[in-house]
């Protein structure tokens, strides 16, 4: 909070505070004030609040695991986020931006295959999921160029069970 003073602070998942944290942190942004772990006295903040979630917070509150009162004062301007398999033309664009974040000295690109491998998945873990695999991938890929078998067996799905024999013998794609 005092390092957000006149300007914004960033909650990422909300949804996973404890009740008890909830608490303190209505607290905090009805007050506009925060008190240091042993300090005396509250310290006023000027602060924007931008919290995120992968959770309803309406559904949470219906079940009592999210304060209502809470819930209210962060609901200020919703904005929904389409899943990664909801705007899978976003997936390769993504891909590259990560691949040239976490490359180091080198240039590297995704194959044909392994790119439509990373189409087709269905990305349970959104953007950071993808994030992970593409350092996965550049620490551990030898050459220039990240191929099918250089992701994970559960974003190769059906085309290592079809294509991997295939690329093991070196047979061309054609072939």
């Amino acid at each position: 909070f005092e390092a957000a003073d006149g300007g914004t602070l960033f909650l990422d998942e909300v949804s996973d505070l404890s009740l008890t944290a909830q608490a303190k942190l209505l607290r905090a942004i009805q007050d506009l004030a925060i008190e240091r772990v042993g300090g005396q006295g509250a310290h006023r903040v000027d602060i924007r609040i931008v919290a995120a979630t992968n959770r309803s917070l309406a559904e949470l509150v219906e079940r009592g695991l999210f304060r209502p009162d809470l819930f209210y004062r962060l609901s200020g301007v919703d904005v929904r986020v389409p899943t990664l398999r909801e705007r899978r033309p976003d997936v390769l664009e993504l891909a590259q931006y990560f691949l040239h974040r976490h490359r180091g000295a080198r240039q590297l690109r995704l194959s044909a295959i392994a790119a439509q491998a990373l189409l087709n998945y269905d990305w349970p873990g959104n953007v950071r999921e993808l994030e992970r695999l593409i350092e996965r991938a550049v620490a551990l890929t030898e050459s220039e160029v990240i191929e099918l078998d250089d992701l994970p067996p559960k974003v190769r799905g059906e085309y290592a069970e079809a294509l991997g024999p295939s690329l093991r013998r070196d047979d061309t794609l054609r072939t």
